[in-house]
């Protein structure tokens, strides 16, 4: 390899005397001993490098660079490393002339050849003492031994010469330490797997040298997938050149984003998505004298920098000619937003490369903005399960898309409404939902106002699937299915039934289906313990309804969680009756009978609570929790911070009615216990406390009195508390005096309510 000279300019006016670098004798030993132990950090990994390469070299320069090299890497039974060339050979001559002195090199007058710099040939020493170089030149075999002696400088000693009938070129020989057999066998993946001519591997079992598929490559380079766990970093872009890997550092490459051609080459050798393998002429990028990194001279860097800058040229015209085959402008768009598809062979560099074309027109992104009026409504995917498989149960809606926007790719569908319908319309779009596809259906009143509004939006109507053309799919809910000719429906049994029991077991924890809830039932009107043991409550949508005007509705998991409150009840009270939930269709006239036989929901549990709260003065005790526990959730910035304030300076009036209501007697842990499934029972059913406590005691009925004053007393001590009274540390004195002058005043108006 040429070595590219750096240009110098010396002033030599006023010089007086000059003396040149060099070394002396006694100096060899000391240089000889850097080069040797301190020039490669990985010993085995350049001992490979430096002598393969060498190898290749010499099939170039003897016209067979298309034949690989042999390499046998040592093993247990031979503990040796050989690589063998099949070039002209070394004479005595070159032996003493160039292999054996450090800096001369036959290479440095052709970019054809990888070395240059007359240090790989002694690259065993960093490893070993010696090493053996059996040279095939002109029908003998000369057998030289390169060692270390006692002056630390080295010698080359001449062994044999003998006929020979093997091919002419070298072979050598080094001695391997047995606990290196399988690092040699690793390193060798590493050193080979940038050989354009991989060498005839010997010794050991084939090797995988874990070269990756290409997802995208050109001239003189490819995107590779990624393979953290050899190099262990999180982005890893190759130069090759001479057969070598040089990792490429972007941050050593001086970018500034700022700069066209730079801000091109940082998207894509800095992306952590991207692994580059680029080849460069040998020649091409400085080197490290060590040949284990580049030398990032500006040089090297510019060479880089137009390399990913035509390399980002090369995709946008490779991309652009695919996409030309694009119908209209729409179609090109959702081309871009296909390549933002994992699948996609241009998924990585989707975002580093800029101004694609469609007829001369930049096409920036795959942004389709829906004008005003959209005419468009758009469905997403809903889905759900669905007799306990998870499955796509039919669209989210969205009406207005009045000037919002969507990526375009392949996963959103366009449909024209041909038909003018108003309803159903997810039942035509269900299969592409059902493909996890988005739908957009366009609605137009007549054609003009359609033609204007596919120019202005760059489609045509092969970008548009016709209505008229879709098959009509009733929606899952059930398990049985059957199709005819025309329709594909689901035969939903419970579609059919009016009156069904509410299901409190054995429900799958995942299901989201309302109907899962209910199984269908035939009440036996003739079963005399009918009142006392069902209860009944209108449902619509397998939703139970409380009211006539259909505003007050209970999921079904509510239902099944106020069966869970009452068996908590149960247990400290075996009298407390759970009913047996029907659901009655809402406005069917045949559950009209079980309407008469059986009680409303509401009212039996209403009547089971004022049961329960007449029982061991639990009324008392469940009122005062329910007071205190209410106003303390309501006011508990109240309780925690500014209660000890009312104490101790300025409200004695509310504090000695908030201290009353805290000091009221309190449920004991059973009867907590009992509290909180009641009043959960309660929200669930909307019933008010008006209709369960009729037997509270005068003295709670004051308190209680008290109680509704105070929050009518003090509405705004909530606007209060949002101040936070730590911030007067920081001499807010006024926010805090004017407070204070606000609590005083309307504790002054409680004085009649302690």
């Amino acid at each position: 390899m040429i070595i590219a000279q750096s240009k110098a300019n010396v002033v030599t006016n006023g010089i007086q005397g000059a003396v040149s670098f060099g070394i002396k004798n006694d100096g060899l030993a000391h240089i000889f001993n850097v080069l040797r132990n301190q020039l490669y950090s990985d010993k085995i990994l350049a001992i490979l490098r430096e002598y393969s390469c060498n190898a290749v070299d010499a099939h170039v320069e003897n016209g067979c660079g298309s034949r690989p090299i042999e390499v046998t890497l040592p093993n247990r039974l031979e503990l040796s490393l050989k690589i063998r060339d099949f070039g002209a050979g070394l004479s005595e001559e070159d032996i003493q002339e160039i292999y054996a002195f450090y800096g001369e090199s036959t290479k440095r007058q052709s970019n054809s050849l990888i070395g240059q710099l007359g240090l790989g040939s002694k690259s065993a020493f960093s490893y070993g003492d010696n090493f053996v170089i059996n040279s095939f030149n002109n029908g003998l075999k000369t057998t030289y031994n390169a060692y270390i002696d006692p002056s630390q400088i080295g010698q080359i000693a001449k062994l044999a010469s003998v006929s020979s009938k093997e091919e002419s070129g070298v072979e050598i020989v080094i001695p391997v330490k047995p606990s290196d057999v399988e690092t040699f066998a690793e390193k060798a993946k590493q050193v080979f797997k940038y050989f354009a001519v991989k060498p005839i591997i010997k010794g050991v079992a084939p090797i995988d040298f874990g070269n990756r598929a290409s997802s995208l490559e050109g001239q003189n380079w490819r995107i590779v997938s990624n393979d953290r766990s050899v190099y262990g970093s999180s982005q890893k872009s190759v130069a090759i050149m001479g057969n070598i890997g040089y990792v490429i550092n972007p941050s050593s490459l001086k970018l500034d984003e700022n700069v066209s051609d730079d801000s091109i080459c940082q998207k894509l050798v800095s992306n952590s998505n991207l692994d580059f393998e680029v080849k460069f002429n040998i020649g091409d990028l400085d080197i490290a004298a060590s040949r284990e990194g580049l030398q990032y001279t500006d040089r090297t860097i510019n060479a880089i920098k137009s390399k990913f800058v035509g390399i980002h040229n090369e995709i946008v015209d490779k991309v652009s000619k695919e996409m030309d085959t694009a119908h209209s402008e729409f179609a090109f768009k959702k081309m871009i937003g296909n390549m933002s598809d994992m699948s996609s062979p241009y998924y990585f560099v989707s975002r580093a490369v800029k101004n694609l074309k469609w007829k001369n027109k930049v096409v920036s992104s795959n942004m389709f903005t829906f004008p005003s009026p959209s005419r468009a409504i758009r469905y997403t995917p809903r889905r759900g399960y669905v007799g306990g498989n998870y499955t796509t149960k039919g669209g989210d809606l969205i009406t207005d898309m009045d000037n919002k926007n969507i990526h375009l790719n392949d996963k959103e569908v366009f449909i024209e409404n041909t038909r003018k319908l108003r309803s159903c319309l997810v039942n035509y779009a269900y299969n592409f939902l059902k493909d996890g596809k988005s739908v957009c259906i366009l609605t137009f009143d007549n054609k003009t106002q359609r033609d204007n509004y596919l120019k202005a939006n760059g489609l045509v109507d092969s970008d548009l699937v016709d209505i008229s053309t879709l098959q009509k799919i009733i929606l899952p809910r059930n398990t049985r299915s059957r199709v005819n000719t025309n329709v594909s429906t689901a035969v939903r049994s419970k579609h059919t039934k009016n009156v069904f029991q509410l299901k409190t077991q054995n429900i799958p924890s995942y299901t989201s289906v309302r109907s899962d809830y209910w199984e269908e039932v035939n009440v036996d009107l003739d079963d005399k313990n009918l009142k006392s043991e069902y209860a009944w409550v209108d449902i619509e949508r397998f939703e139970a309804v409380l009211n006539k005007t259909r505003d007050i509705v209970i999921a079904p998991s509510s239902l099944v969680a106020l069966n869970r409150h009452m068996e908590t009840i149960k247990k400290q009270y075996p009298s407390f009756v759970i009913p047996k939930i029907i659901g009655v269709k809402f406005g069917k006239t045949d559950g009209d009978s079980i309407r008469k036989a059986t009680q409303n929901l509401k009212d039996f549990v209403t009547d089971q609570l004022k049961s329960l709260y007449g029982k061991d003065n639990l009324s008392d005790k469940f009122w005062a929790g329910e007071m205190s526990s209410k106003f303390s959730s309501d006011n508990y910035v109240l309780f925690r911070c500014v209660f000890p304030l009312l104490k101790e300076t300025i409200a004695p009036n509310a504090f000695k009615i908030l201290n009353e209501l805290k000091d009221a007697s309190t449920p004991s842990q059973k009867e907590t216990h009992l509290l909180t499934p009641s009043r959960d029972i309660k929200q669930i059913l909307k019933i008010k406390d008006s209709e369960i406590y009729k037997n509270q005691s005068d003295n709670l009925n004051k308190l209680s009195d008290k109680l509704n004053k105070v929050e009518k007393a003090l509405p705004l001590l909530k606007v209060v508390d949002q101040y936070d009274f730590n911030q007067y540390r920081d001499k807010k004195d006024i926010a805090k005096n004017a407070s204070i002058d606000y609590v005083q005043t309307r504790d002054f108006m409680l004085c009649g309510v302690a």
